[in-house]
């Protein structure tokens, strides 16, 4: 029978075992664009502390609540003396103090307010933080598709040129070709090598850099293509227009600055509203327990802060049963406690006004932009559609390549230089159809929509 540390190595290994497992199906599950994105920012330490702190936040922000209630203080004290003239004293207190805010005119509250128009601008620069980490993943991804696929490209064109270089040979042994021009073939194919060489080099950085992003060891199976001839169903320009001033983040920013300036305006008017506080506490004296003798006493304290004068009025009234009673009122003023304090008023106007001046300049330039997007990507999918034109106009020139060889029209290296224009097309669709799927992204940001989001938009133009 196995000994106990035989069973648990035999677990270990199996969790391990089953871990290195669960790894592996994480990469060989297909990455989408949208998921790439969501990957990155669990992957950022950065963004997660942030989001932690925003948390706390949030939650301190719901304890303040406390300020609305009563304060309620406990205290205790006991006073031993022993005198060599007069008599002893031991006396002994206990405490209950209770303090309220009875009125501000919502000074308070409107400072709550203000606090958490603070924290949603805070949280929204967080989310904007999130999306810039997100479209940084995604751009990569692009890009590692676009590098994949241009030297998937250059790598048949080399072996198109290897074998116009065999045929080559052969004519010049042939007498049909000079050496100089198998010189010159090799030229070009050790040219060509050495792009797919530094191509190599630049996609395995690029790579590199995409699974540190997403916080693995290396690129999981990526699900999104670039499809060169992908038919886009556009949304209207006025649909996109209006999903921008619904949607998009900057405005969301500029609203909630409004709403935090329009809080302070609020709390600024409300500063010459005096507060009322009350306060009351009971108290059990004696020299020995049971404590025998009690005495209470409540107040009110009346605040004024003017920016001329300001101004503190509290009375008091106490009983102690059997013994004394007694009354306190008091008064003081301070005059010019704070003159400038008079100016925050016009000042919280002024600033909430530039907020409501910068939100009209925020929607009448995305308003420009949404145009100005729309018109670029409709210029960029024709571009596309002329490179796919211009690659099947290589191809067809290829094609008769072989028979103009044939009628000593041209030579082999000019067919090797064919087939060097016909990759150099077959590239320029790629880069084509990717500058295509960055300005669909571009608007889509815009609406703050998840990739692949925009055929979707109400509105769609033929």
């Amino acid at each position: 029978m196995p000994d106990k540390k035989t069973v648990w190595l035999f677990i270990f290994i199996c969790a391990m075992g089953g871990l290195s497992a669960s790894d592996r199906d994480t990469l060989d599950l297909p990455l989408t664009f949208a998921q790439s994105g969501e990957m990155a920012v669990a992957a950022s330490i950065e963004l997660q502390t942030e989001l932690a702190q925003q948390s706390l936040k949030e939650s301190a922000w719901k304890m303040g609540i406390r300020d609305f209630f009563p304060s309620v203080t406990l205290s205790a004290s006991e006073d031993d003396r022993v005198s060599t003239i007069g008599p002893d004293d031991f006396s002994k207190m206990y405490t209950v103090s209770v303090q309220q805010l009875l009125f501000d005119g919502g000074k308070m509250s409107s400072g709550r307010k203000i606090e958490k128009a603070q924290l949603l601008l805070q949280k929204d620069t967080l989310q904007n933080m999130l999306r810039e980490v997100s479209e940084n993943a995604i751009a990569v991804y692009r890009q590692v598709l676009q590098g994949r696929m241009t030297l998937d490209i250059k790598r048949q064109s080399l072996a198109a040129l290897e074998k116009q270089r065999l045929v080559l040979d052969t004519e010049m042994t042939l007498g049909l070709a000079l050496e100089t021009d198998l010189l010159e073939a090799d030229i070009m194919l050790e040219e060509a090598r050495i792009e797919i060489v530094n191509g190599e080099l630049e996609q395995a950085e690029q790579e590199k850099q995409f699974a540190e992003m997403l916080g693995l060891d290396r690129v999981p199976v990526l699900a999104e293509q670039i499809d060169i001839t992908r038919v886009f169903r556009l949304p209207s320009v006025k649909a996109v227009q209006s999903e921008i001033l619904a949607r998009n983040p900057d405005l969301v920013s500029s609203q909630l600055s409004i709403l935090q300036k329009e809080e302070e305006a609020k709390f600024a008017s409300r500063l010459w509203i005096p507060t009322l506080k009350g306060n009351g506490s009971f108290s059990l004296t004696g020299d020995h327990y049971p404590l025998s003798h009690y005495k209470w006493s409540f107040g009110l304290t009346i605040d004024f802060s003017m920016p001329w004068i300001g101004s503190t009025t509290s009375g008091n009234y106490g009983e102690e049963p059997r013994t004394e009673k007694n009354a306190q009122l008091s008064e003081s003023l301070k005059l010019l406690p704070d003159p400038a304090l008079g100016l925050s008023g016009k000042s919280a106007k002024l600033a909430l006004n530039l907020e409501r001046n910068k939100h009209a300049v925020v929607m009448r330039r995305l308003d420009r932009n949404a145009e100005l997007l729309m018109e670029k990507l409709d210029f960029l999918i024709r571009k596309r559609d002329l490179a796919i034109r211009s690659k099947e106009l290589a191809s067809a020139q290829l094609r008769l390549a072989e028979t103009r060889i044939k009628l000593g029209h041209i030579t082999r290296l000019d067919m090797m230089q064919m087939e060097l224009d016909y990759a150099q097309s077959e590239i320029m669709g790629v880069n084509t159809a990717v500058d295509v799927l960055s300005a669909v992204r571009e608007i889509e940001k815009l609406m703050a929509l998840p990739p692949g989001e925009l055929e979707h938009i109400g509105g769609t133009k033929q």
